[in-house]
């Protein structure tokens, strides 16, 4: 094998290691976010405005919450790529 290909496997390797090493992470906070805490209730835009630097960023209560769909849509697709990730995280 070429070794650029190698390299690009090794590389592919320390991603999944990186990504398996959060998913733990993604899943507590779709818990957080959707289960009995309700933090999808609680982030509002008024509690958002309070935080100066949230506020001073623009940040809205649209895009939190868009940004943790993304993030349960990342866990999913980890989910499902399980067996694959843990092959090439453990090269």
């Amino acid at each position: 094998m070429e070794k650029v290909l190698q390299d690009f496997i090794s590389r592919c390797g320390n991603y999944a290691k990186d990504e398996l090493a959060l998913y733990g992470d993604l899943a507590q906070q779709n818990v957080l976010w959707a289960g009995s805490p309700g933090y999808n209730a609680r982030i509002t835009q008024d509690a958002i405005d309070e935080v100066p630097s949230f506020a001073g960023a623009g940040l809205t209560a649209a895009q939190v919450a868009d940004a943790v769909y993304a993030l349960e849509q990342i866990r999913g697709i980890i989910t499902n790529a399980l067996p694959a990730l843990t092959v090439l995280a453990n090269l």
